[in-house]
């Protein structure tokens, strides 16, 4: 995942990510 900063590598690690200013850089599997 490429992002632009404002999360922290601790929520990097549990998995968060900040979807409006990341782009994926392989395939995306979303749980809703």
């Amino acid at each position: 995942m490429v992002h632009n900063g404002g999360i922290t590598d601790d929520d990097i690690e549990d998995g968060y990510i900040l979807a409006c200013c990341s782009n994926a850089i392989g395939k995306v599997t979303i749980e809703a």
